[in-house]
């Protein structure tokens, strides 16, 4: 993508020519030095409405095009930040594959694992079954239902097939993924990636001088305390660290309305949890009270 050729790095108030190049590891990993515009205190972060969110977007190259136009948030591999990484990884997908983003995820995922309520929107005999998701009102201190995307028509929730957000499913479809995943790479006879990527994918790929500094002042609760990343997946290396009760080495991530998963490889364990509610101040204590919930229902444990 040509926009990334010569990326600028936000530093103390200035605008300075990145010295390293951003690549697809970084993407994979969130260390490629882009934003996603939270917390919003950063001055990186107040830039993002003007490229990204004003004109219509075309296509997943379009809205690559214009996070290339902001400003990156630190020096590429420096540091660890939830960001539009995904999105640009589509928009990579899209380039090389010739196919938009939606066709080359139905033709190489979603029809092989027979993932049907998968897509970037919902078709007309679907409609009755797009459930309702609530946000948190702290002001009025209530629950509001949500009217805007995708919740009328054209029941999507962005004008492009984004790599980092837009698609609905279910979670027989999400279980399905993970299945796969858990297996090795394939299921039911379908095989979507070899063994050796999905056990090189959820290995830990973060350095530890980034881990070990997620602490304190410095805590980033995206990463969360004793979390680290392998390749478009998070993974809790210690759950002393943590403070949670949980297994190291588990796999997982969560959606901005509460789309829950985690993979436990030590006692085998899939979960889905989706609970349709954002800005709640009680997301992250959630996340940690399932596993709780979780965890200490087990009788047996895997030898």
């Amino acid at each position: 993508i040509p926009a990334f050729a010569d990326m600028q790095v936000y530093q103390e108030g200035k605008l300075a020519p990145a010295t390293q190049t951003m690549t697809v590891h970084q993407l994979f990993t969130h260390t490629a030095g882009l934003s996603y515009g939270y917390p919003d205190d950063h001055p990186v972060h107040k830039l993002l409405d003007t490229p990204v969110n004003t004109d219509p977007v075309t296509d997943g190259l379009d809205y690559a095009t214009r996070i290339a136009a902001l400003p990156l948030q630190y020096e590429p591999g420096s540091a660890w930040h939830y960001s539009f990484a995904s999105d640009v990884l589509g928009a990579l997908v899209e380039v090389a594959s010739g196919q938009s983003l939606a066709d080359y995820f139905a033709e190489h995922i979603f029809s092989p694992l027979s993932m049907i309520d998968t897509s970037y929107s919902v078709s007309d005999e679907k409609i009755t079954r797009l459930t309702t998701a609530h946000q948190w009102d702290s002001q009025a201190a209530q629950l509001q239902e949500l009217s805007g995307p995708p919740f009328s028509a054209p029941y999507r929730y962005l004008p492009v097939d984004g790599g980092g957000a837009g698609l609905v499913s279910t979670a027989g479809d999400y279980l399905r993924l993970l299945e796969m995943l858990r297996q090795g790479g394939s299921l039911d006879g379908q095989r979507i990636l070899g063994p050796k990527t999905v056990q090189f994918m959820t290995l830990d790929h973060l350095p530890r001088s980034l881990t070990d500094a997620n602490e304190g002042e410095n805590l980033n609760l995206t990463l969360g305390r004793g979390g680290s990343h392998g390749l478009g997946i998070g993974i809790y290396l210690d759950p002393v660290r943590r403070g949670v009760l949980s297994s190291p080495g588990e796999l997982e991530w969560g959606g901005a309305y509460q789309t829950i998963y985690w993979w436990d490889p030590v006692e085998d364990i899939l979960l889905v949890s989706m609970l349709q509610l954002g800005g709640s101040p009680f997301s992250l204590q959630y996340r940690d009270d399932l596993a709780v919930a979780v965890y200490q229902a087990l009788t047996t444990l895997q030898p």
